[in-house]
């Protein structure tokens, strides 16, 4: 049965969601051999999908290892955000190979976080206007719509574009196009 080991967890600042990780130097005996280079190519799991994410140390003094390469397009696909702890696991299976399993932790939100919207939408009924959550969202709804009707008239009268492409909304609120 495979082994999980965590080698480290650690709070996403600004830097780590929008250049680089940087990870503790105790880890690197944890992390597949260099063979002399500065950089090794590693593949981290977070979900079901493998992310090629580049481990690299710096070539002269302090080694300092950070996660780079892919780094980037693996935080902004997986809407990972500053305050967000990261969890890395080695993960030994039974043929003796290894790979990196990753967790995330995303803050717990208070109700001072959340839109008008998404309260209203905790509560039965809003007490500062009398209505359901289901008159907010549709009212939410409604408002979309007239205003892609309005930005799709502006483009017809600015362009004089003759064909159109009309938007509908299903019931679970996802977008339909089709072309008329």
């Amino acid at each position: 049965m495979p082994q999980a080991i965590k080698i480290f967890s650690k709070t996403l600042t600004d830097t780590d969601v929008k250049k680089r990780l940087a990870i503790p130097m105790k880890i690197l005996p944890e992390l597949p051999d260099f063979n002399g280079s500065h950089a090794v190519k590693i593949h981290l799991i977070y979900g079901t999908k493998l992310w090629p994410i580049v481990c690299s140390i710096r070539k002269i003094g302090y080694k300092k290892p950070i996660f780079s390469g892919e780094w980037r397009n693996f935080i902004l696909c997986n809407n990972f955000n500053v305050g967000d702890k990261l969890t890395l696991y080695k993960v030994n299976d039974e043929e003796g190979t290894s790979h990196y399993k990753v967790e995330v932790e995303k803050p717990a939100v208070t109700s001072g976080d959340l839109s008008p919207l998404a309260i209203s939408l905790n509560h039965g009924v809003d007490e500062t206007t009398g209505t359901s959550a289901r008159a907010h969202v549709l009212n939410f709804k409604h408002e979309q719509e007239q205003q892609l009707k309005a930005a799709d008239a502006q483009i017809k009268e600015n362009r004089g574009v003759v064909t159109t492409l009309l938007l509908f909304f299903s019931q679970s609120g996802e977008k339909e196009k089709k072309n008329e």
